[in-house]
């Protein structure tokens, strides 16, 4: 059975690491695992004629100028997710991307898919995140430590949130602000859970947390 996982979160909170440790645990049961970002999407439209869209940033970032790019890339993330064809039934499939936005960036995607899926929200506080994307000019721990600058992390994905519309059983929320081993333990739960009971994943999501997400009327899915 094809598992199709999405990992939400700012930029700098974690994702690529929890996406990191999902593959670690998963492969460690046979199970494959294919990988979905937005952002070498992003890059490819900066490097290509849409450059005119974008503005060079230090340290071989950019920043976008056209908004309308954020919905491009997402179409063309959410047909890459829905395209895909696993070699066997045995594979997870990531999907990883920011918004601030995520009730109308979800709906890119097909219905049957979302219906389906599970939810990882990494959460982290601002401040956390702007320094650990600032840490990146000058050390990339992994090939997936992409350089953001300050402003585009401030306008652009102010305060994300998983939205009302997604079934908050399927949502697991991982505070990504102590230790990378806590990250690794608690995804190696999310993950056995996962396998062990089909359809229902491993943590609860604290209301306190999640308060002002389920606010509005939900989805259909």
């Amino acid at each position: 059975m094809v598992r199709n996982v999405f990992v939400l979160g700012r930029t700098g909170s974690g994702k690529s690491t929890v996406v990191r440790f999902l593959r670690e645990t998963v492969q460690q049961f046979g199970w494959s695992v294919k990988t979905f970002n937005d952002y070498p999407i992003l890059r490819e439209m900066y490097e290509s004629e849409a450059r005119r869209s974008f503005r060079p940033t230090d340290h071989d970032g950019f920043e976008v100028l056209d908004l309308s790019v954020y919905e491009t890339a997402i179409r063309s993330l959410a047909q890459q997710v829905q395209s895909y064809c696993p070699i066997n039934d045995r594979t997870f499939n990531t999907v990883e991307f920011t918004s601030n936005n995520y009730r109308d960036a979800l709906q890119f995607f097909d219905n049957t898919l979302l219906q389906d899926a599970y939810f990882i929200f990494v959460a982290a506080d601002l401040k956390t995140c702007l320094e650990r994307t600032s840490k990146r000019a000058f050390y990339r721990a992994t090939e997936d430590d992409y350089y953001v600058i300050d402003s585009v992390l401030l306008s652009h994905y102010p305060c994300p949130y998983v939205p009302p519309c997604i079934n908050k059983g399927k949502v697991t929320l991982i505070e990504n602000m102590g230790l990378l081993d806590e990250v690794r333990f608690t995804m190696n739960r999310y993950v056995l859970r996962l396998l062990e009971h089909d359809g229902q994943s491993y943590l609860s999501v604290p209301e306190y947390h999640l308060s002002a997400a389920f606010t509005d009327k939900c989805c259909k899915w």
